[in-house]
């Protein structure tokens, strides 16, 4: 999550004010295999206030652009923020880059 997207507020207090960090998202079946280094990570924020966790994953790529809004004609582009090919029609990428 990019907190400039939107503003966090803590909905069991109201806070606005948290401390951010990262933490790793354990599976069973890869601890069994010593294998947690391959297990996705979250962005983990917690409210100065009553320490209300508030987590947060990457969102799903797929969906990302199969919902965004769409102007026809437009060309296929390489996004100047993350080099990833934004098809064409597709006017926002997943990293939040916009034409």
């Amino acid at each position: 999550m990019d907190p400039k997207d939107k503003r966090l507020t803590c909905p069991h207090c109201g806070c606005t004010d948290f401390a951010h960090s990262r933490s790793q998202l354990n599976t069973a079946l890869a601890t069994f295999f010593g294998l947690d280094a391959f297990n996705r990570s979250a962005d983990v924020y917690a409210c100065r206030r009553c320490g209300r966790l508030e987590w947060f994953i990457s969102p799903d790529e797929a969906y990302l652009v199969a919902t965004a809004p769409r102007v026809a004609g437009l060309p296929s582009v390489e996004c100047p923020q993350c080099n990833m090919i934004v098809k064409k029609d597709v006017t926002v990428c997943t990293c939040g880059w916009k034409r």
